[in-house]
């Protein structure tokens, strides 16, 4: 209570005080910055006069700055401002936490990963500082492919990648499996003509390719043959031969391991048609979540015809 009565008087005493100093400067003519000037002199002065009164055995050069600045242009008459804080600033700011919006309150099984974090922690994450921070993300289906390698994207640069997987949502992280994670259906077939050549007999190259897509839509590796046949074309054909083969991928994850088997290709006893077989090796080891799917072995079982018609599927038997 004395230290409140003590500031009280100080306020009472800088108020008359400043009113008295600044009204004798009005009647000379003077600048807005002179003004300034005077006024906050005789402001600062007050305070430290007012200030040594209320503190017996201190002097006014032992005072302190005011606890709020003087403000040029200030009625002379009020009283300085003080710290507390004003009623229209407190209408104006929020109460409380601002209510989230309904879609951020419903069932997360309805709204799969809506409250993804922003935040990160770079301590209990493992996450390298410099890597670009996941946004909320559009989970619609046209979007789910971007937003699956960018959550990868993302996994590839954490310094701890499983304990960034495990900071995702139950959705994010279904997101980030599927976009390793092969499909079970057929590969789809790509046939490119690479040329003919005649000479004692008519042969032609073709390039066959397999593409293996991931449960998230991307490609995740392709494996290929290139085929040469030989013979009268529509009527009969007199060889076939594998002449290349291998795989590629550049999904994260995954490697391309070579050959599983030497290849294989004989005429069909009808020489019309010829087949082919050739095996590649593939290797998930280890992803964020656990262990990898392993070696993988997918196999390329083709077929032509004399006519130049090329079928080709996952098999791993040779046709005829």
């Amino acid at each position: 209570m004395k230290s409140t009565s003590r500031i009280a008087s100080v306020v009472l005493v800088l108020v008359s005080s400043i009113s008295l100093v600044i009204g004798l400067g009005v009647a000379t003519a003077e600048t807005p910055a002179e003004r300034c000037k005077r006024e906050t002199t005789a402001y600062n002065n007050a305070w430290k006069q007012a200030w040594a009164r209320a503190n017996p055995g201190k002097s006014a050069t032992d005072a302190p700055a005011p606890p709020v600045p003087y403000k040029c242009g200030s009625d002379p008459s009020a009283p300085p401002p003080s710290n507390a804080p004003d009623s229209s600033d407190e209408e104006k700011s929020p109460k409380g936490t601002p209510e989230a919006p309904k879609s951020q309150k419903d069932d997360p099984k309805d709204q799969p990963g809506i409250d993804a974090p922003t935040d990160r922690n770079d301590n209990a994450n493992g996450v390298d500082p410099s890597q670009p921070t996941i946004q909320p993300g559009d989970y619609r289906p046209q979007n789910l492919l971007a937003r699956a390698k960018m959550l990868v994207d993302q996994l590839l640069r954490a310094v701890n990648p499983r304990a960034k997987y495990l900071s995702y949502t139950k959705a994010d992280r279904k997101l980030a499996d599927d976009y390793v994670t092969p499909t079970r259906g057929k590969p789809k077939l790509q046939i490119e003509n690479l040329g003919r050549k005649k000479a004692a007999e008519y042969c032609r190259r073709t390039s066959l390719k397999l593409e293996r897509k991931a449960l998230a839509g991307n490609t995740l590796y392709t494996w290929w043959q290139e085929v040469k046949i030989c013979g009268i074309p529509g009527v009969t054909m007199t060889s076939i031969e594998v002449v290349h083969r291998g795989g590629e991928t550049k999904t994260p994850t995954w490697s391309y391991n070579g050959q599983a088997f030497d290849s294989l290709a004989r005429v069909g006893l009808d020489r019309y048609h010829g087949y082919s077989l050739s095996g590649e090796q593939f290797e998930q080891k280890i992803v964020w979540s656990g262990l990898g799917m392993g070696q993988r072995t997918e196999c390329f079982s083709g077929t032509a015809t004399a006519a130049g018609d090329f079928s080709a599927d996952d098999s791993c038997q040779i046709g005829g």
